[in-house]
């Protein structure tokens, strides 16, 4: 692929669909499986009023036998066997020329430099290409010699990435590359971007990803980023907010057209199941999808006001709250469990048997 034309496209691009994978008995989700399984109706529900839904689902029907069948219609159920749901940190990155060639590129995925079983999520997107989930002429690119997560890039459309040191810098994540300058020149040629900011920041309390990206700052348009703020002084993340706004406002002196959007602190979010856990929950966390941002919420009073900004920020799209606060007990959100499918990439015959 010729990396100067092809490049990584933004999440606001038009979307064929959006990838989830359903939780099932042998994953994490297990102690609260019906809970969680509530939650991702609820989500398919709101998704399937703009676009359909890629489910990727266990071999056995009885796994998912509490999906109704009015659900299960504006789904494309796909057979794929997974360890768990992170869709955005395994799913395939789409990139596209102006011309409209398309690859998507495959890292290698070790679940956050090894933390957790990943053996089978690491060879979904070699699945799906193998199940043709894609259109003919979309070409495949298997990074497997490097090792990153969606939810740690976030890129602005015009060839910049933002990112996070503690996640790409990782040893347990590419040790022969973590401490020289080539990692960044590496992950960028792959992406076919051509610039990066690398924040400093430490991670959320509870966040199992080292720091990832898409929980604290997230690019709109190419010169919008929505991050979230230390709006409470009293959460322990207040110094880690305070960090990254610092870092953002010197990146915003950089770069003049940028502008910066804050989001309320959800504050600390204890675990209902850990005892003495926090878990990062943050509106950041948010789903771009066609005509509309899907919003993560927490029963919290900040939610309202999270909204409202985003209403404010974002006019021509609609926003539609979600109640999240089950994911954040697997530390994870809305953006974490799912993944954009851009339009073109999709197989157009499987595209059609969706109702829509």
């Amino acid at each position: 692929m010729t990396q100067e034309t092809i490049q990584m496209l933004p999440e606001w691009a038009p979307q064929d669909a959006i990838l989830l994978a359903w939780p099932h008995s042998q994953s994490d989700w297990a102690p609260i499986l019906h809970e969680v399984q509530r939650t991702y109706c609820n989500i398919i529900e709101q998704v399937t009023r703009f676009e359909p839904v890629v489910l990727l689902v266990p071999k056995d029907p009885d796994e998912y036998a509490s999906l109704p069948s009015e659900l299960r219609s504006r789904c494309l159920l796909v057979p794929c066997p997974t360890n768990d749901t992170w869709c955005r940190d395994y799913g395939p990155l789409a990139l596209q020329s102006p011309s409209g060639a398309r690859v998507l590129v495959d890292f290698t995925f070790n679940a956050w430099g090894g933390k957790f079983v990943s053996a089978l999520d690491n060879l979904v997107v070699r699945r799906l290409m193998m199940k043709e989930l894609f259109a003919l002429d979309v070409a495949y690119f298997e990074a497997s010699g490097l090792t990153f997560e969606g939810g740690a890039l976030e890129c602005n459309g015009e060839g910049f990435l933002l990112t996070t040191k503690s996640c790409v810098e990782d040893p347990l994540r590419n040790p022969h590359l973590c401490e020289t300058p080539y990692i960044y020149e590496a992950l960028l040629q792959c992406l076919g971007l051509t610039d990066y900011c690398s924040l400093k920041v430490a991670p959320l309390p509870g966040d199992d990803t080292d720091g990832h990206i898409d929980t604290i700052a997230r690019f709109v348009d190419p010169n919008t980023i929505i991050y979230v703020s230390p709006s409470d002084p009293t959460a322990q993340s207040f110094a880690t907010l305070t960090q990254l706004e610092r870092q953002l406002q010197e990146l915003a002196r950089q770069r003049p057209a940028l502008r910066l959007i804050a989001l309320p602190d959800v504050g600390d979010f204890p675990s209902r199941y850990e005892t003495d856990c926090l878990i990062p929950a943050t509106y950041a966390n948010f789903l771009l999808v066609n005509g509309a941002l899907l919003l993560p919420i927490y029963g919290r009073s900040t939610d309202s006001e999270a909204q409202r900004i985003l209403q404010q920020a974002l006019p021509h799209l609609e926003i539609v709250p979600i109640d999240c606060s089950i994911l954040l007990e697997q530390h994870g959100s809305l953006h974490c469990i799912s993944m954009q499918i851009p339009q073109g990439f999709l197989n157009p015959s499987l595209l059609d048997t969706i109702t829509r």
